[in-house]
């Protein structure tokens, strides 16, 4: 088993991807400086032997009371094997979030799993950014710290992107309404048809937090990605589409987890706001 702590500010030497077998390093592509994250001892990232297959990125900011049944979950799924990394990106939390996690990891036996401490909180986007500028494998994703999805979707999603050639896939989740509050039922609702209204994605569910890149393209997009609030996905997806990526969409299954940090009025006001961004600087 190979978990750590450590600092997001390491250099790692630039890969050369390939559509056969890319191999993701996007260090010197972000502007990340030392500065900007906390001090661990170790890079554990460096120390996996064999690149993995998959490495997945876990943003978190004030979960110390969500995190460790997040682990466990994983811990006792089929993710929980050799070939598949975790990255835990504590985004500035002013809790014990990373302390929990780091414990969790070690209770629950999550292999090739590592703890990184931002400095700062930066956003969603940002925290997924700097775990992404650290990752390493033939392909890359990012889930939400409260799991709401099925592990074994993560699977299907990278059995997709591996079989299908596609440059991403992006879940769409299927809820069940009766299980999700009204008031955030109707704040996702509002918000899709806002994205859709702005940036023209023609994507079911832009935000859906299951998105799984090949290794290339994810160097690509998430080098250039701007938008460090939660509208992050579509500022990626956009640049994916306007590139001509192939984007394959699958249904997931989605069950609300309580004690979301999402606010509907503030984060939707800022959320427009970095959707009207988005759309001035991509021209979408």
């Amino acid at each position: 088993m190979s978990d750590s702590r450590s600092s997001l500010g390491g250099a790692h030497a630039p890969g050369n991807p390939t559509d056969a077998e890319p191999v993701y390093d996007l260090a010197t592509e972000v502007d990340l400086t030392e500065s900007t994250f906390a001090e661990y001892p170790s890079d554990a990232i460096d120390d996996l032997i064999v690149v993995p297959e998959l490495t997945i990125i876990i943003p978190m900011f004030r979960e110390s009371t969500r995190i460790a049944q997040t682990v466990k979950t994983l811990a006792s799924s089929p993710l929980n094997r050799d070939d598949i990394a975790f990255v835990f990106v504590d985004d500035g939390s002013c809790d014990d979030t990373a302390d929990v996690t780091w414990r969790s990891i070690a209770e629950e036996g999550l292999r090739n799993a590592s703890v990184q401490s931002l400095a700062t909180n930066l956003g969603k986007g940002g925290a997924v950014k700097a775990g992404m500028s650290i990752a390493k494998g033939r392909y890359l994703g990012f889930v939400d710290a409260d799991l709401s999805l099925d592990p074994a979707d993560v699977s299907r999603a990278l059995a997709r992107v591996a079989s299908t050639g596609a440059h991403i896939v992006v879940g769409e989740r299927v809820v069940n309404p009766l299980h999700q509050p009204k008031l955030r039922r109707l704040f996702s609702t509002v918000f899709r048809r806002l994205v859709w209204g702005l940036s023209g994605l023609q994507i079911a569910d832009p935000q859906c937090a299951l998105k799984i890149f090949r290794a290339d393209a994810a160097a690509v997009l998430f080098g250039a990605l701007t938008t460090n609030g939660f509208a992050f996905d579509v500022e990626v997806l956009t640049r994916a589409v306007q590139r001509g990526y192939r984007i394959e969409e699958m249904k997931i299954r989605w069950e609300h987890q309580p004690g979301s940090k999402v606010n509907p009025v503030s984060d939707g006001m800022r959320m427009y706001r970095e959707l009207l961004r988005i759309r001035r600087i991509l021209g979408s």
